[in-house]
């Protein structure tokens, strides 16, 4: 019954875009010199140091702005993008993108625009509206924070093996580019096997026997970027802590006698990352992770494998 009333939960606040935001959103706008801003027929004075705020009803058309100062007039694009509450969906396995898909909600403009000469030049009318997401410059580092949200296992240990699956998971990384169009990616990651797609308890009303599976995982890998760098391919290492219990739940019924089985090994092998990047910094993907060595009572060929589909976003740490 608790399940079922977490399940009725998530499908009543399935529509986080609709429910949570406003009709319109705000933009601070900074520059370094003085600059007057024309945005549909309203017009601000921006001064260095200070955040001037204009308010923009949500829709997917980009704003026409047009800068002027002393010397010259500019014309940009004021682009939206999706909010941070329409990710919020993935929490419900999805769901909420059938309610969300059409509300002009589901949109923002960013939070800040600072005008500057880069900035202008790379957001002028006209201008390829992706170019500066699917940049990566060679020397650049990025953090890459991602959830592994719904993860498939192939599990062995001894002469015991088993297919499972379920949600939920996170991983943090670091890359370099070496160049324009490869980067090598070293990141850690906690996937599970979660009976639900959102991060609650589960409370069993009746004596059943469940299998539970986690693993902690390294990753080294080496990707290339292709399609005008926005799918990247990888190839590289993992190496694995994995974690598969028998768990005995509920109360055991009189002369019942119950034995957890827990199961602990560390494994060796590869990982091949592939990804999608549909802005600057969200991207969504694949990572297979092929496991050949396992350490377990000696070192020993064993295959098993994880594979996890996943969403995150690129942080990038230099300019």
């Amino acid at each position: 019954m608790k399940l079922l009333l977490v399940l009725v939960s998530t499908l009543l606040l399935s529509s986080c875009a609709s429910l949570f935001n406003p009709e319109d959103c705000r933009t601070d706008f900074r520059s370094p010199i003085p600059r007057t801003v024309l945005i549909d027929s309203t017009t601000i004075q921006v001064q260095p140091g200070k955040a001037t705020p204009m308010a923009f009803v949500r829709g997917n058309q980009a704003k026409e702005a047009v800068l002027i100062t002393d010397t010259r007039t500019d014309t940009i694009e004021v682009r939206p993008r999706w909010s941070e509450a329409y990710y919020f969906n993935f929490a419900t396995c999805g769901i909420g993108f059938l309610f969300d898909g059409k509300t002009p909600k589901k949109w923002k403009y960013p939070s800040t625009l600072r005008l500057t000469d880069r900035y202008i030049d790379r957001h002028r009318k006209g201008a390829d509206p992706y170019a500066d997401y699917r940049y990566a410059d060679k020397g650049s580092w990025n953090l890459h924070i991602s959830l592994p949200y719904a993860n498939a296992f192939y599990s062995a240990y001894g002469k015991e093996n088993q297919w499972g699956a379920g949600f939920l998971g996170l991983s943090l990384g670091l890359s370099y580019h070496t160049s324009d169009k490869t980067f090598v990616n070293l990141s850690a990651a906690g996937i599970l096997d979660s009976e639900i797609p959102i991060p609650v308890a589960i409370d069993y009303e009746s004596p059943q026997v469940k299998d539970h599976r986690y693993s902690i995982l390294a990753n080294l890998s080496n990707n290339h970027l292709l399609l005008q760098k926005r799918l990247s391919l990888g190839y590289g290492l993992s190496y694995g802590y994995d974690t598969w219990n028998t768990i005995h739940h509920g109360i055991a019924q009189e002369g019942e006698k119950q034995e957890n089985i827990y199961r602990t090994s560390h494994s060796l092998g590869f990982v091949f990352p592939v990804y999608y990047y549909t802005r600057r910094s969200f991207y969504l993907g694949m990572v297979y992770r092929p496991m050949l060595v396992q350490f377990a009572h000696g070192a020993h060929f064993k295959y098993q494998h994880t594979i996890s589909f996943d969403f995150g976003w690129r942080i990038r740490l230099t300019r």
